[in-house]
């Protein structure tokens, strides 16, 4: 017997609308939509024609079909709308694929939770500790970083018979704090062989002896 809305409209039978969800909406074959209610093709084929020889059976799968598929059973017994309701279950899957996960961050996203709580917990603290310590890095590296630049602003260059004494001092002191800089770094850095020193004094000038002769 087909139905009809208010509208006039054809209200398709229980067993259209089975067919109507896996043909239109869920693109399955019989056989794949079977496997997933753990049936064979021919039941399916017999649902849609109506022509299942244990309506009790019917019964099941349609609450199965219900939860495989998130269909709302008002719509499948009924025809009551929505068709689909939203899934009960959180899927990890769906939710990692729909933010570009790779198959290897899944698999190591898995292989977490698949240990026990406790060690879950020691991953957990090792990796907040690790990522503590580099923040903590960062910011005192930052705020050693913004220092220097307030104790050692650039030289500003301008003629000196524009320079006021002030400026003169001012200038005088950044000279000689970039002149200690340069040579705290200097001694920082070991002379190379052959550089013309020998390692202890100030460099040895070319043509000399060890120990210069007095005598003429």
């Amino acid at each position: 017997m087909i139905a009809n809305n208010r509208e006039g409209v054809k209200m398709l039978e229980l067993h259209e609308r089975i067919r109507e969800l896996r043909k239109n909406y869920l693109h399955m074959s019989q056989t794949a939509f079977g496997a997933k209610l753990g049936v064979s093709r021919s039941v399916i084929n017999n649902i849609e024609l109506n022509a299942l020889a244990r309506p009790d059976q019917k019964l099941s799968l349609i609450k199965l079909m219900c939860k495989e598929f998130s269909v709302n059973e008002e719509w499948l017994l009924h025809g009551s709308m929505p068709m689909f309701v939203a899934p009960d279950t959180f899927s990890l899957d769906q939710y990692l694929k729909e933010r570009g996960c790779t198959a290897l961050e899944m698999e190591i996203v898995k292989a977490y939770f698949d240990l026990d709580a406790d060690t879950r917990q020691k991953v957990f603290d090792h990796f907040q500790a690790r990522l503590s310590a580099a923040k903590e890095r960062l910011t005192a590296a930052a705020d050693a970083g913004q220092q220097q630049e307030e104790e050692a602003p650039p030289l500003e260059l301008k003629p000196v018979s524009e320079m006021t004494h002030a400026e003169i001092d001012q200038f005088s002191e950044q000279l000689r704090q970039e002149l200690h800089r340069e040579k705290a770094a200097a001694v920082k850095s070991p002379a190379s062989p052959g550089s013309g020193t020998n390692g202890n004094g100030p460099p040895i000038a070319a043509g000399s002896s060890g120990a210069d002769s007095a005598t003429g």
